[in-house]
């Protein structure tokens, strides 16, 4: 008796294993076909139809691809437009030793980061999510983190740093169960190293501190090593963005809409509901009440699903790290726009906005998805398809426009250099967006002679 019980008991573990094992597989190979889809746009993209003239912001790091006036260690840990990317002022430079058309070097390197993106945060849903329900969770994932909606963030020099955040944020997100020195190495590498690629970047260091204040409080064991990563954390902190605000004084730098901010609550909500409805809307930079209203219609459902379900912690589950890291994104851009010159709807309906609220609305959905029935997932899953899609319209409006201006100027430069350099210069100011005091002819002379 205790024998048949025994082989009855062994078969049914033998099932479930099997089980296991084929749904792993099933989910390996939907999310490496989801993020193949996704590296085969941008890489189809780069490779048909690539942009290979700097546009607007561009032109403030074309000297570290050119080597030109200012590319030197002095200025690498200046902050552009409020960013902290040393990273990519050093890998430009690195670059810029190949005799080729500097731009399009930058989008080979940023699908780099984009392949190494997708293959850690491939790793991290399905190391966290093995049950079978979760399979729309792990595609849900990798459509939300790498969004395409702000296409532009693949291809400007500018946006680089912004793919590399993400590379670094698959990476601390693999690492944070700190099973070995491995993890504890990456931890330490994406703390360090992130807050250098972009704003973006600076959310993993402040994630880390919360997260280790919490685990301090509650673990009697691992402490040093808590203690060690907020030291880090704040030193990081320190490097990458408060001592260079104090050696490099921007003049640009205002706080003078901050009182009416204030003043006016209410325009910090309207800009906060239009950033969250933003990656569900196609091309919502002209029509801001939209993504506003999706944006309001999502927080209410949020907080009714929270309170009906008795949710309240958002920092000691592994999964949730994404909302820290999403709602510190989402603060620090609400206070350095209403820091700055603009803080209307419009502004924040901008698609380069989408990649940051991105996260912060995966981070609550995998906050509530242990609680969602398997149907519900499918269809927030439907939901995440549709964002992919509407992303991609938009995207590729951006990436059209550009790559027929793009031409139009290669043209220009093809008909008119050598004898004819300040004409194409002329050309390429129409699509620059610098400060006057900029010194735009010897930037544009060194890329037409890096080109």
């Amino acid at each position: 008796m205790g024998c048949k019980r025994y082989k009855s008991w062994a078969n049914l573990k033998f099932r479930l294993n099997l089980e296991r094992k084929t749904f792993l597989r099933t989910a390996q190979f939907f999310s490496f076909l989801v993020g193949f889809g996704i590296f085969s746009i941008i890489a189809l993209l780069q490779l048909l139809r690539p942009i290979k003239i700097p546009f607007a912001d561009d032109w403030l790091v074309l000297n570290y691809l050119t080597h030109g006036v200012g590319a030197n260690f002095t200025n690498i840990f200046r902050l552009v437009n409020g960013h902290q990317i040393a990273l990519s002022k050093i890998l430009f430079w690195l670059i810029g030793v190949v005799n080729a058309n500097p731009i399009e070097l930058v989008g080979i390197l940023n699908l780099f980061f984009l392949a190494g993106s997708l293959y850690l945060l491939s790793k991290y849903s399905i190391n966290n999510y093995k049950v079978r329900k979760s399979l729309p969770t792990q595609i849900i994932i990798l459509i939300l983190i790498l969004p395409l909606k702000p296409m532009q963030n693949y291809f400007m020099p500018i946006c680089s740093g912004w793919v590399q955040a993400i590379f670094f944020i698959g990476l601390f997100l693999t690492s944070k169960k700190m099973e070995n020195k491995r993890d504890k190495i990456k931890t330490m590498l994406s703390i360090l190293i992130a807050p250098f690629t972009i704003g973006l970047g600076l959310t993993i260091p402040i994630t880390q501190i919360f997260t280790s204040l919490s685990k301090v409080k509650n673990r009697k064991n691992n402490r040093k090593i808590e203690v060690f990563f907020i030291f880090l954390s704040f030193v990081s902190i320190l490097i990458s963005y408060v001592i260079p605000r104090l050696i490099y004084k921007s003049s640009n730098a205002t706080s003078r809409n901050l009182p009416s901010a204030i003043d006016l609550p209410w325009e910090i909500l309207k800009f906060i509901f239009t950033l969250l409805g933003s990656p569900f809307v196609p091309a919502s930079r002209f029509d801001s009440w939209l993504p506003m209203t999706v944006g309001m219609s999502l927080v209410s459902l949020l907080i009714a699903f929270l309170h009906k379900n008795k949710i309240n912690s958002f920092f000691h589950a592994t999964e949730q790290t994404l909302i820290p890291i999403g709602l510190i994104f989402t603060i620090l851009l609400v206070f350095t726009r209403f820091q700055g010159a603009g803080h209307e709807p419009i502004i924040s309906a901008a698609p380069r906005y989408v990649s940051g609220t991105s996260l912060l609305i995966l981070g609550c959905f995998l906050l509530i998805q242990d609680k969602l029935q398997i149907q519900l997932r499918y269809f927030m899953l439907v939901i995440a398809f549709a964002i992919l899609l509407s992303g991609l319209k938009t995207g590729l409006e951006w990436q059209t426009i550009r790559f027929k201006e793009s031409n139009q100027i290669v043209k220009c430069l093809n008909d008119n250099l050598p004898r004819n350099q300040d004409t194409c210069i002329m050309k390429l100011k129409e699509y620059a967006l610098v400060d006057p005091n900029f010194d735009f002819q010897n930037a544009a002379q060194h890329f037409l002679k890096a080109r």
